[in-house]
């Protein structure tokens, strides 16, 4: 996407681009990959909001609109 940018320059001008692919990585997998990349293990723990004393839906209020976001290319006429 950031050589679309750059390859269309009037069409990037004045917009912002998250830098993303076709493949979809859950938070998990994100930081599955920062500590491949880092060479570190990792541990992920899940926890319950509830069991912490947090609203998650006021805490994470787009939690549960993940699905209502889809980074695209189509912007720059790609």
């Amino acid at each position: 996407m950031l050589t679309l940018a750059v390859e269309n320059p009037e069409a990037a001008s004045g917009n912002i681009f998250n830098c993303v692919s076709d493949r979809a990585v859950t938070l998990d997998g994100m930081a599955k990959l920062c500590a491949q990349a880092a060479g570190l293990p990792v541990e992920i723990m899940h926890y319950d909001p509830k069991a912490v004393g947090i609203d998650a839906k006021k805490a994470f209020p787009f939690r549960n609109m993940v699905m209502a976001y889809f980074p695209s290319h189509h912007k720059l006429g790609a």
